[in-house]
This record gives structure tokens, C-alpha cells and sequence, in this order.
């Protein structure tokens, strides 16, 4: 739209936009975009090296779709197979860390300069005076267990109000899991509408949604088809050469990782970003330390 915004119409009117402005709006388009992304990818990395036996249904799915293609993962195309990896594991565990990790953690909204809206909610109208400024906390609302469920696998990955005790990528393989939605047909979960906004929503929500959607879907689907992610262990944390050692050895990096995970490693710049550090290692499918925890 912004491109064609920069083009005569057939009728020979002049450009809206002016061939500075397009290009300047792409610039904005894009690096605003790759910062969001590169975070989320992020979030998405740590998670799945937290939880091996996720990263391995990543996997399974990613196999059996190519399978089906006959294509490598390199060979894939947005046309063909964006939608079937979109609404597997692949689509399932970028949503969910959107949801724990969105982009924005609150949204500004204003109602005009001039004019009062009325907004009705749980059936009872309230009106908004003009000029009114509103602040939309997202964090809050992607985890009301109003509209969404905890995972029954909780107990094994921490207790509440943790990051991992969260966690719930199977949910969006099956909406009628969550609140509300129990009468839907099954199939990938679609949110009711203003409780899943990690690029805020309606006329004003971002324009690279789907940009960002497919770029994360394409990075997971050719990172994870040829490699894993795993926990870098600290040589410290392993007492000996035996295989109980370096579990525990790993148990005590994800715990770290958990941490940073949680409020002590995540603050707010111009998006959701990690401020400290976990080490990650990226190893041939078939040669992971960690297969399953």
C-alpha cells in the first residue's frame, strides 16, 4: 500500500505520497519491525532451549509438513506451505511467545480532541470523555485466565506467576481449550477479539503484523529443521564425567535462564527485550546433550 501510495493512478492523478516519503516510511517499516522480531526470536530461542521436549514437537511438525511437500527447508514459499506451518507447533510457539512476551507491554489509546466514545464492557456502557488518554495494559490482558488456560504440564516447569509455569503452546493448536471458545469448531485457536494484541488491533494496529508473523514462522521453520538450540552448561556446574552430573549440571542453567526469563532479565525500551545474557549452542539435529525435559 505504501508503494502504490508512491504511484500516478491510472487516471493520471498525482502520487499521495512522494517518493522521499515512501521510501522513508519503508525505513521506518522495517527497522522498526526487525526490532520487534529479533527480540521475539529471541524469546523464542530461550524458551524452546528451556523445554527440549517442546523444541522436539517444533521439530516433528516441521518434518512432517516437509515431508509432505517434498522440500527442504530452504526451498519452502510463503504461497505453499506459510499456512500449514502457521497453524502447527512451528505457528503455535511464535503466538505463545507473543503472548507472554508481546511486543508493546501497554498501549496508548485516545479518544479525539472533541469527542466523548461510549465502550461497553461485560454489558455495561462507560463513556469516555474527549481527549482522554487510555492506557491498554496487554501483559495483563494475554494472561487473564478469563481468556486463556494454564498448561497442565505447570508443575513441571515451575510454579506460578513464572514465565515457563505459562507456557502453553498446545492451546493453540486446539481453540476450544481456551475460555469462551469452547463452542468454536476445532482447529488453530483464534482469539476473541481484544484479548490477543501484541500488535495492538483495529484501524490503528501495526501494519507489519503479518510481515513480522511470517518472518518469525520462516526463521524458526529453517533454524529448527537442521539444528537444535540448547542451554550452554558452565563447566563449574558439572561435578564429574557421569551423565546424572551434567543434568544436573543443566538443570542449574535453565534455572538461570528462567530467571532471565522472568522480571529480573526482561525490561521495556522501544519494545519487550532481554537485558541480560543467557549462552545458547546451536547443534545438529541428531547430536543434542538434552533430548527431552
Amino acid at each position: 500500500h505504501i508503494v502504490r501510495a508512491g504511484e500516478p493512478n491510472t487516471s493520471g492523478t498525482a502520487a499521495i505520497l512522494s517518493e522521499q516519503a515512501v521510501m522513508g516510511n519503508m525505513f521506518i517499516f522495517m527497522s522498526g519491525e526487525h526490532e520487534a522480531s529479533a527480540n521475539t526470536i529471541q524469546f523464542i530461542f530461550l524458551l524452546l532451549a528451556c523445554l527440549p521436549s517442546v523444541q522436539r514437537s517444533v521439530q516433528a511438525d516441521i518434518d512432517r509438513i516437509l515431508a509432505r511437500s517434498s522440500k527442504t527447508a530452504d526451498q519452502t514459499s510463503f504461497e505453499q506451505q506459510y499456512e500449514d506451518f502457521f497453524e502447527s507447533m512451528v505457528g503455535a510457539v511464535v503466538n505463545e511467545a507473543l503472548r507472554l512476551f508481546t511486543v508493546l507491554p501497554f498501549i496508548l489509546k485516545a479518544t479525539p480532541r472533541k469527542e466523548s466514545q461510549t465502550i461497553t464492557v461485560d454489558g455495561r456502557s462507560h463513556v469516555i470523555p474527549p481527549d482522554t488518554v487510555i492506557l491498554m495494559n496487554t501483559s495483563a490482558t494475554h494472561r487473564n485466565p478469563r481468556y486463556w488456560v494454564e498448561p497442565s504440564t505447570k508443575d513441571l516447569m515451575g510454579p506460578a506467576p513464572h514465565v515457563l509455569a505459562a507456557f502453553n503452546p498446545w492451546m493453540w493448536l486446539d481453540g476450544r481449550r481456551c475460555p469462551g471458545n469452547e463452542d468454536r469448531k476445532s482447529g488453530f485457536l483464534k482469539p476473541q477479539p481484544g484479548t490477543f494484541l501484541p500488535f495492538s488491533d483495529g484501524s490503528r494496529g501495526c501494519l507489519g503484523t503479518k510481515f513480522s508473523l511470517v518472518e518469525l514462522c520462516a526463521v524458526v521453520v529453517r533454524v529448527f529443521a537442521t539444528h537444535s538450540v540448547e542451554l550452554s552448561v558452565r563447566p563449574s556446574d558439572i561435578e564429574d564425567d557421569s551423565r546424572e552430573s551434567f543434568l544436573k549440571g543443566w538443570e542449574k542453567a535453565r534455572q538461570r535462564a528462567m530467571r532471565q526469563l522472568g522480571t529480573d532479565g526482561v525490561k521495556f525500551e522501544m519494545s519487550l527485550r532481554m537485558e541480560g545474557s543467557v549462552p545458547l549452542s546451536f547443534t545438529r539435529r541428531g547430536e543434542e546433550k538434552v533430548v527431552d525435559a
